[in-house]
């Protein structure tokens, strides 16, 4: 768990432009986020365990609203899915931020198709590659959705392809 927290974080490489002082504040916000992210993760890891909430679908998914449910009672486990949601909403965004700039990139050396090659004029924004991205990802949702595949089944895609990107990381 508190490796794949820092799964990642390669993707806001491509934001790097988009920071005033990047060298400075790159840093300094990865050093801060590195501290805060192994702060949380050790100590939902360390109370997971000790709490026992693992072992089921429904606990392995979400062990923190299981323990506050069982400790606080009826309606805590829904205020922390609500939390739970404003917190990933962050992550979302940082990954679409970065998807976009790397789709936008891509248009722009021609390994994409060139229409995505596209700046809101307002906001500089490649708004064509935010669309397909956000296009993407609700076609995913709603395929596995149909298909009644659970995203417990779905994780080793991604998990696949972040040990071998890292390996061969470590490797070059």
């Amino acid at each position: 768990m508190i490796f794949w927290s820092f799964f990642g974080w390669e993707a806001i490489c491509s934001l790097a432009n988009r920071f005033k002082n990047p060298q400075k504040n790159m840093v300094r916000s990865a050093m801060i986020s590195a501290v805060v992210i192994g702060v949380v993760f050790l100590s939902l890891s360390f109370i997971t365990i000790g709490s026992g909430t693992y072992g089921s679908l429904e606990s392995d998914s979400s062990p923190i609203g299981v323990m506050v449910e069982q400790s606080l009672g009826f309606g805590a486990q829904l205020i922390t899915a609500v939390f739970a949601f404003i917190i990933c909403t962050g992550t979302v965004n940082a990954f679409v931020a970065s998807l976009t700039q790397l789709g936008y990139a891509l248009s722009r050396d021609h390994a994409f198709p060139s229409w995505l090659h596209y700046l809101n004029p307002h906001t500089e924004t490649p708004t064509r590659v935010v669309w397909f991205v956000i296009i993407f990802a609700t076609s995913g949702v709603m395929i596995t959705t149909g298909l009644g595949i659970h995203f417990t089944k779905l994780l080793f895609i991604p998990n696949s392809l972040g040990i071998v990107v890292y390996i061969l990381s470590m490797m070059a």
